[in-house]
């Protein structure tokens, strides 16, 4: 993806988010920032391999549930890809979408299917191998379709996203 809701350019990424973000470090959180084209990106270094943040995020329904905001997810295999059926809390009721969500060199990228809800849903997750552990970068964007303004909408996605990360890094120091 190359906008955002799991979406990632790295050039602009890389910039300031050098924070360690795993539990050895109470102090360290993950650092999120929002970019000018209005994807939200969210940064962090863990101590565990990159192996160990794979394993944890290699399942797309279970990557999806880490956030706060999934009501339900079901996936279904599509060649090397996953299809997403994402159903989401919405500003008045439940969002919905459907989501292909593939493998990269890096990590893995989602772009949107199918929605009533949504007119872009994009993220990307990349890991890379550093002496610390595994830096990863989360970067994700969202446009509804309803009458929201988006500065609402990157707000909640930025709040969201900061969260996800919390819930991987927890499940990483389980």
């Amino acid at each position: 993806m190359r906008h955002v809701h799991l979406s990632v350019t790295m050039a602009g990424l890389l910039v300031g988010g050098l924070l360690a973000c795993g539990s050895a470090r109470a102090s360290d959180a993950p650092r999120a920032t929002i970019q000018t084209d209005g994807s939200v990106v969210v940064t962090c270094t863990v101590q565990q391999t990159e192996a160990d943040v794979r394993d944890v995020l290699r399942d797309g329904a279970t990557a999806s549930r880490l956030s706060p905001d999934v009501i339900d997810v079901n996936a279904a295999q599509r060649g090397r890809c996953e299809e997403l059926k994402v159903q989401t809390r919405g500003f008045l009721h439940p969002f919905s979408f459907r989501s292909l969500r593939c493998p990269t060199t890096t990590g893995w990228k989602e772009t949107l299917l199918t929605s009533e809800d949504f007119e872009r849903v994009e993220s990307e997750w990349q890991l890379s191998p550093e002496a610390e552990g595994t830096r990863i970068v989360y970067r994700i964007a969202s446009v509804v379709s309803a009458p929201i303004p988006q500065s609402a909408v990157v707000e909640n996605v930025k709040r969201s996203a900061t969260a996800t990360m919390k819930a991987l890094i927890a499940k990483l120091d389980e």
